[in-house]
């Protein structure tokens, strides 16, 4: 990795606990975010900046999305969806936690819902009304036990433990 016009050694960048990292890079930006056990960094062309360094150990990071309106969304294995808002000066603030389901897995954008996968379905959370609409069996899943959600096409492409299902958006 190269920041300030410097190479920077892997231990330098993340000397924190980064097991199980993962790398998000929102379309058409420079920045990545970069996920890990209990650290959340954002790593730009000119810096390194630890979003949350304290993170508790129960803290896995296990999905994050940035959304058009400077929002940045983390699920959280143990406790949900948590949410920071970037202000002007490029910090990000904590804004708290919008919680579908105490084990969130997998999180994805699709039309203007953000979309997360549980073992106990499949939810749909609306940041203009703030609610969350279930789905599972009943609503056409294969199973309610959700590992993996991609948007392709106008769809929402469900990854269950029992296979896939595919779902309009």
């Amino acid at each position: 990795l190269n920041a300030n016009g410097r190479s920077l050694e892997v231990g330098e960048v993340f000397a924190e606990k980064v097991d199980h990292a993962t790398f998000y890079r929102k379309p058409g930006d420079e920045n990545v975010w970069v996920r890990g056990y209990k650290c959340l960094l954002l790593y730009t062309k000119d810096s390194i900046y630890n979003l949350r360094k304290d993170l508790p150990d129960r803290f896995y990071i296990s999905g994050i999305h940035e959304d058009t309106d400077s929002c940045l969304w983390v699920l959280n294995w143990h406790d949900g969806l948590h949410i920071w808002k970037k202000q002007s000066d490029g910090q990000y603030i904590y804004q708290g936690r919008k919680v579908p389901q105490k084990e969130g897995i997998t999180l994805e954008m699709g039309g203007k819902n953000l979309w997360i996968g549980t073992p106990a379905g499949l939810y749909c959370y609306n940041s203009q009304t703030e609610e969350y609409t279930r789905y599972g069996l009943a609503d056409g899943l294969v199973s309610d036990d959700v590992i993996a959600l991609k948007a392709f096409r106008g769809d929402l492409w469900v990854g269950t433990t029992s296979g896939i299902s595919v779902l309009p958006l």
